[in-house]
């Protein structure tokens, strides 16, 4: 069967030389095979994951805003941004003004090091490692034994494994000018009782086909080490604000795990269940995702006027939680993600100081455009001529002059 070329191609082809035209059936061959081979590929570029190990893996999913007023902006309908990644940049209303934006990141679900009895360097505060050197993966096993019909016993076996998991949220501004503007990011935009959500990555990975996988479920997750400061690019320590809070808070706190992005509510019955060795996993467990989140109940910058040095400043919110992940392991966990213990993990915590004297100048050209500024600009000129009379002596008589003419005024009207 040969090509069907049409009349619009036709009328092309003829335009060739003699000799490519001989050749048209072969060229749209290997134009065929270019686009079976390329098109794939082009295809397959979205795809992304965060790592290759076997076993959980975390990424920001989304923000939920419950309307009300933010600042200068006020939403009538909440809010819910999604997003797929480890790294998150979320800004409820302008690029550069009014609202703040909210950046976050995390580390890998890792096994700490503390099986090789690694320790970090002495700077790294004991509190934060001092329990991981000291465990030993799998930290315990459970085990089963159950009747099959043909009378013969089976065995089961399930490993509980304990990871760390770090995540950092700063509250960071485009725009500050020293000027008090009520549509800065920098003038004390904050964020009120938003959540921030996780997505929980379970699907078992596999690297040979056929071969055996490990199947995984979260047990808890458990707010470990918490802190509210962080560290300027100059290495001075800036806490949060004073109004700031956030969920969770305690260490030892847990989070809710939800089977659904932002904990809605599904009717949708579970799909194929996952089985082990012809046993069939729980598949509330043992799934492919789950979800949870934090609070920030106030969270965002802060701006005020320092009189010494007299000078304006303005900061973000910072806070970096460390979670405990214990996961049930149901098969070998061959492939694991093994890492250290992050030396003083946390973002970094935006401040600036002084002002802008061209803010300052845009800022006096705008007020005196306007009517009030020209109503105070009369006043201020009155205030200041008033002042040079009265410092070089010569108030008194302008007042008499003032008064004298308008006398005269007077006098003239009656005699007329």
């Amino acid at each position: 069967m040969g090509l069907i070329i049409g009349d619009r191609h036709k009328r092309w082809v003829d335009l060739l030389p003699k000799q490519i035209r001989q050749y048209q059936n072969y060229i749209l061959v290997a134009i065929l095979i270019t686009t079976v081979l390329i098109v794939p590929l082009v295809t397959l570029s979205g795809v992304s994951y965060v790592t290759a190990y076997e076993g959980a893996k975390a990424k920001y999913k989304g923000v939920y805003v419950p309307a009300g007023t933010y600042g200068a902006i006020t939403t009538e309908e909440d809010t819910w941004y999604t997003t797929d990644t480890t790294l998150l940049n979320f800004d409820l209303y302008d690029a550069k003004y009014y609202t703040c934006n909210i950046a976050g990141e995390m580390t890998s679900i890792q096994i700490p090091l503390g099986e090789s009895k690694w320790l970090p360097p002495a700077w790294v505060p004991r509190e934060w490692y001092s329990e991981a050197i000291y465990w030993r993966n799998p930290v315990k096993t459970y085990e089963w034994q159950i009747k099959n019909a043909d009378g013969t016993t089976s065995q089961y076996h399930m490993e509980e494994w304990v990871t760390k998991w770090f995540i950092s949220i700063s509250a960071e501004y485009d725009s500050q000018s020293g000027v008090f503007w009520g549509n800065e990011e920098s003038n004390n935009q904050r964020y009120y009782n938003t959540n921030v959500w996780f997505e929980f990555d379970l699907t078992p990975a596999w690297y040979f086909n056929g071969t055996d996988k490990a199947y995984f479920a979260i047990a808890k997750v458990e707010l470990s080490h918490f802190k509210d400061f962080g560290r300027d690019m100059e290495g001075n320590i800036h806490e949060s604000s004073d109004s700031m809070r956030v969920t969770p808070m305690s260490p030892g706190s847990v989070l809710t795990l939800y089977t659904t992005l932002f904990g809605a509510e599904s009717s949708e019955e579970p799909g194929d269940f996952y089985a082990f060795q012809g046993k069939q996993l729980n598949p509330l467990y043992f799934r492919d995702k789950l979800y949870t989140y934090v609070i920030l109940n106030d969270f965002g910058t802060s701006q005020w006027w320092d009189p010494y040095p007299l000078t304006v400043r303005s900061k973000g919110d910072v806070v970096t939680m460390g979670f405990t992940v214990t996961q049930f392991v149901v098969g070998e966990w061959k492939v694991k993600d093994i890492g250290d213990i992050p030396d003083d993990y946390g973002r970094t915590a935006k401040f600036t100081m002084g002002w802008d004297i061209g803010g300052w100048y845009r800022a006096l050209g705008a007020f005196f455009a306007s009517p009030l500024g020209w109503f105070t600009g009369i006043i201020i000129f009155i205030i200041i001529v008033i002042v040079i009379l009265a410092l070089t002596g010569l108030l008194p008589a302008f007042i008499m002059g003032i008064f004298g003419g308008y006398r005269e005024v007077r006098r003239r009207a009656k005699n007329r």
